[in-house]
């Protein structure tokens, strides 16, 4: 009888955590449509086209790295999941690569997965960290673009086909893209009060999605739910 109310409990519990997740998946593929929506309209909105290497410029400033130093550095997701913050660590647990401090508000790509989406914008939670020669940061030439719509507008279908367009046709995964045909690659610019309203609007919703249907809450509550029942917690 102990067997069954334990299981009747879980079968109930668990039962709610699948259909959170089916929620959350219902409102990706929301998200997702409403970004494809969103994009459609202001490129067929834009009064220009312009490359890429003529709104943005490559900024970025190397590091000297110091023995006695420590150093945070950052990483971007893939699928437009944002900036990573690594550890601290010492300048033995660094690659032998060239490292940069890097500006706020500046359009950030993972040269190995912008294919896959690894694309953000630095923040100001991001200052203080330093990028290997792995990601390139642009800001901004002129008030013509904003870097929020631009991540916007690569992340969506078309802007990923483009931005594959620049990367090398290695096999499988290997897939680098290069800095001189990203910034030749040429978009459609809409104007910027376009540009302004979708950036906010789709960074408003994609902050409450990320804060309401966060992945490692949902993750540990599983587990969490099975450690109570075998605990007589449940």
């Amino acid at each position: 009888m102990e067997q069954r109310r334990i299981a009747d409990k879980l079968d109930a519990v668990v039962g709610r955590v699948d259909s959170v997740v089916k929620l959350r998946d219902h409102l990706t593929a929301l998200h997702s449509n409403l970004v494809e929506s969103l994009i459609d309209s202001a490129v067929a909105s834009a009064n220009e086209s312009a490359r890429i290497g003529e709104i943005l410029t490559f900024t970025r400033t190397p590091i000297e790295i110091e023995e006695a130093g420590i150093y945070r550095t950052i990483g971007i997701r893939s699928f437009g999941r944002g900036i990573i913050h690594h550890p601290d660590v010492s300048p033995d647990g660094l690659s032998k690569l060239s490292y940069f401090t890097f500006p706020e508000g500046a359009l950030a790509l993972s040269n190995l997965m912008a294919w896959e989406g690894g694309i953000s914008v630095t923040q100001a939670e991001d200052a203080g960290y330093i990028a290997s020669n792995r990601f390139f940061f642009y800001l901004p030439v002129d008030d013509r673009a904003n870097t929020s719509y631009l991540r916007h507008f690569l992340l969506s279908r078309q802007g990923l086909a483009l931005v594959g367009s620049a990367c090398s046709a290695g096999a499988e995964r290997n897939r680098t893209l290069g800095r001189k045909r990203f910034e030749a690659l040429t978009i459609p610019l809409p104007p910027r009060p376009v540009q302004d309203h979708v950036a906010s609007t789709l960074d408003r919703l994609s902050e409450k999605l990320n804060t309401a249907y966060a992945e490692p809450s949902l993750a540990a509550l599983r587990p969490s739910i099975l450690n109570a029942a075998f605990t007589g917690q449940l």
